[in-house]
């Protein structure tokens, strides 16, 4: 009886101290999803909403909803076209037409780098303490889980946007 319980305490110490390597490295990868709270802070918007964001190397969805989890957007989109779906209309726009739509700038040729902790590799970034700047945009990192941000403020003028992410998955 006392060699099962010997055996049974090798096994579970085995098993605890084994930990899988991620297939992949975040900044690797394309492919990944969240889960969180975008606030925005504009002259012409505040605000806060729960964001879903799914991105692939092809294209993204970013549904966003409000209180009581009632969808507020649908933005769908790829290197070509954005498509945004809201509870009253579809409509194809640029990012310039979508910053007009929204009342605020939403880089989003940026943000799925800048989501991930790096600066778009095709654009010039100056790096600070805290983060970097590129695109006219200021990005500060505010907290990270293992090496995953969870916690960015984006600033261009009057603009801030902070993104905290509850869920990671890649």
């Amino acid at each position: 009886m006392r060699r099962c319980y010997l055996l049974l305490i090798l096994v579970l110490v085995a098993c605890t101290s084994v930990q899988p390597l991620p297939d992949k490295i975040l900044h690797q990868t394309d492919d990944w999803r969240i889960a969180g709270k975008l606030g925005v802070r504009s002259p012409d918007y505040n605000g806060s909403v729960s964001i879903h964001w799914q991105n692939t190397e092809d294209n993204f969805v970013i549904a966003l909803s409000g209180a009581l989890g009632l969808s507020v957007a649908r933005i769908e989109g790829n290197d070509d076209s954005i498509v945004l779906a809201t509870p009253d209309e579809s409509v194809r726009l640029t990012n310039q037409q979508l910053k007009a739509y929204l009342g605020y700038d939403l880089p989003l040729d940026y943000l799925d780098f800048w989501i991930r902790g790096i600066a778009d590799p095709d654009r010039v970034s100056t790096i600070h303490p805290t983060g970097f700047t590129q695109a006219g945009w200021k990005i500060d990192y505010l907290k990270y889980k293992a090496s995953n941000p969870v916690m960015m403020r984006l600033s261009q003028g009057a603009t801030f946007l902070t993104l905290a992410i509850h869920r990671w998955e890649y």
